[in-house]
């Protein structure tokens, strides 16, 4: 297995996983962020989806607070 990831200045927008024995790039997974005003990450949201059906497999969302010290 081995992963190609396209990013932005702050975050990875898409990752792919292939499967090199077997020539197929199997599972996509696309990531989407909110930003504060400081352009700091509130929220991921990662969809999955089968490659080969284009079957979305999951969704998984992360928010992130930010402490001032």
């Amino acid at each position: 297995m081995d992963w190609e990831i396209t990013s932005n200045t702050n975050n990875p927008l898409t990752k792919h996983i292939f499967e090199f024995s077997l020539n197929e790039n199997k599972l996509r997974k696309n990531f989407s962020y909110l930003y504060n005003n400081e352009d700091k990450p509130i929220e991921m949201t990662i969809n999955s989806f089968n490659t080969i059906t284009g079957n979305q497999t999951s969704t998984f969302t992360q928010k992130y607070e930010y402490v001032k010290r």
